[in-house]
């Protein structure tokens, strides 16, 4: 069966809320009622898009459905939040944050697609990486590493293109290796049996290290981490609107105009009129070496999308949201939202 397996990574949708609210009680000392509450509060977040994720998964043949075999979840913290984080750290973040969104009249820790926008266009966001979490882990199996690479790769291209300030990351000791040598400075460890702070009677089940990396980490060193490929950026300069960047994003990814729809939930002919707006800014924007005449479609019209997926994927800039007015021609609008 192993030898016939394939792997499939795509992005995470507000369907998969349960499936990874699965793997996370199976992985994590989730308390009674978060667990009760985790898929409704998953699936709400990710709608939302105040956390963004990937799922991989296995495909034996094209007659069995496929099998969900890792998950990724990420966000952006408000500073205020993540200050407080820093000067007074406690285990498990990604618990903490789901048991505080489970609550109502909570501020939020994470921030929202207009807030993302606001801090990427300012001084910077604040990165968590939640959880990479897999079916196996066991460092005997070829697998457990396969998975772990792809974990790698995918939180590398999801994150590319953002203006960030600092990164914390919070991992099991186990893994620390991961990050060690990747431009991380270890904040502090957490034991196996620390109490959870919101919920003191749930302890550690691993060890436990927290990790932050900054800006100013990155650009002090000389030659570069890999973790600093994160750092580099540019702002747009397409600002294409944040309906365009969800076209973009899952064209990217690979996704057929049909399947965008559905993934979406529009329809066909709204999935076309954002590409003719999005060729148009493209036109108007792209560098001269990219541009392309206007036609009525057909085999142009294809090269035309290739062109702009090609430039979006190299720009990954160009598909996260940014707030600033960097509208051409006459009138502007607000990028990213």
């Amino acid at each position: 069966m192993r030898g016939s397996l394939i792997r499939r990574a795509r992005a995470m949708n507000a369907g998969d809320a349960a499936g990874a609210a699965e793997f996370i009680k199976r992985s994590s000392p989730v308390p009674d009622q978060l667990a009760r509450l985790l898929p409704d509060v998953l699936e709400r977040l990710i709608s939302e898009e105040m956390l963004s994720g990937v799922v991989a998964e296995h495909i034996h043949n094209d007659d069995v459905r496929p099998q969900l075999a890792a998950i990724g979840v990420s966000g952006f913290a408000c500073d205020r939040w993540a200050d407080a984080y820093l000067a007074s750290p406690a285990p498990h973040i990604d618990l903490m944050l789901f048991d505080q969104a489970s609550r109502d009249g909570q501020e939020p820790a994470l921030l929202s697609p207009a807030g993302i926008a606001k801090a990427n266009a300012g001084d910077g966001l604040t990165l968590l990486p939640l959880f990479w979490l897999q079916v196996t882990d066991d460092p005997a199996d070829p697998e457990a590493h396969a998975l772990l690479r792809l974990g790698q790769q995918y939180f590398i291209d999801r994150h590319r293109g953002y203006r960030l300030a600092r990164i914390i990351k919070e991992t099991w000791a186990s893994r620390a290796f991961a990050f060690q040598g990747g431009g991380f400075r270890e904040l502090c460890r957490f034991p196996k049996g620390t109490p959870l702070n919101f919920h003191p009677q749930k302890k550690l089940e691993r060890d436990h290290i927290v990790y932050t990396v900054t800006r100013q980490d990155i650009e002090a060193n000389w030659p570069g981490t890999a973790v600093g490929l994160l750092f580099a950026n540019e702002p747009p300069r397409c600002g294409f609107t944040r309906a365009e960047q969800q076209i973009l994003a899952r064209a990217a990814d690979g996704l057929t105009d049909v399947k965008i729809a559905k993934d979406l939930g529009i329809t066909a002919a709204a999935v076309s009129m954002r590409w003719r707006s999005i060729y148009t800014r493209f036109l108007e924007c792209a560098p001269p070496a990219l541009h392309f005449e206007e036609d009525s479609g057909g085999a142009r019209g294809l090269e035309k999308r290739r062109h702009v997926v090609a430039f979006v994927s190299e720009h990954p800039e160009e598909l996260r949201p940014y707030a600033r007015l960097r509208r051409r021609n006459g009138y502007k609008r607000e990028a990213g939202n």
